[in-house]
C-alpha cells in the first residue's frame, strides 16, 4: 500500500511502509507506483480542446533506505 503523506505546492509526497509492514517489497511498490503515475500522466491531455498542447509530463525521485 502506498500512503499519501502530503501535497506540497505542485509535489506529491507518498510513502511505503508504513500502514502495514512491506519490509520485504517497500522499494518495489513504490517504484512501481512511480512507473504507473508517470505512465499515467504521459497519456493525460493538458486541454483535450487542444491535443497539440500535448500530455502532462511529471518527474519522479523517490528514497529508499
Amino acid at each position: 500500500d502506498i500512503f499519501k503523506i502530503e501535497t506540497i505546492g505542485d509535489a506529491f509526497m507518498a510513502a511505503a511502509n508504513l500502514v502495514k509492514d512491506q519490509s520485504v517489497s517497500h522499494a518495489r511498490r513504490i517504484a512501481e507506483f512511480s512507473i504507473d503515475a508517470i505512465k499515467v500522466a504521459n497519456t493525460t491531455q493538458i486541454d483535450r480542446d487542444d491535443p497539440s498542447k500535448g500530455c502532462v509530463e511529471i518527474r519522479v525521485g523517490f528514497h529508499s533506505g
